[in-house]
């Protein structure tokens, strides 16, 4: 349809912009998380997919360490795709920070590892138990 064009045009967009201004788009992608977390609420099963497949190429390019807040913001809604379109994002920023810990604030990705390892989806959990890894290297410390 016209408007899934446009959509994707948009999402191109937002990757080549990714790309070229690498960490410094950082602030402007955190600020696009709760529109993302519209298009991952839908039922149409190519507008989730594109937007996550955007938002793991905006990840990559600009690594959004402090993003993880604002996905943590949207995980209580009720849609599965959205829950674990959130836990993906946040496996990749988690990648992505492997080397640089410091980016990364353990309070709200605490916060989303207990909601997330308890969900009634089992991709969610899936995903929160790669989270959960992940945040043992990050933080051995803080690891229970």
């Amino acid at each position: 349809s016209e408007r899934s064009r446009l959509s994707k045009t948009a999402m191109q967009l937002l990757e080549a912009m990714a790309a070229k201004f690498g960490p410094d788009f950082a602030p402007f992608a955190i600020e696009l998380i709760p529109t993302f977390g519209k298009l991952w609420s839908r039922a149409n099963k190519v507008f989730f997919l594109s937007a996550t497949r955007t938002m793991i190429s905006i990840i990559d390019h600009s690594e959004l360490g402090a993003s993880i807040p604002a996905f943590v913001d949207l995980f209580q809604g009720p849609s599965k795709t959205l829950r674990t379109s959130i836990v993906e994002c946040v496996n990749r920023v988690l990648e992505k920070n492997a080397t640089n810990p410091s980016r990364i604030q353990p309070e709200p990705l605490e916060a989303l590892l207990s909601m997330s390892s308890k969900d009634a989806a089992a991709e969610v959990r899936g995903f929160a138990r790669q989270c959960h890894d992940l945040y043992r290297n990050l933080f051995p410390e803080r690891a229970d």
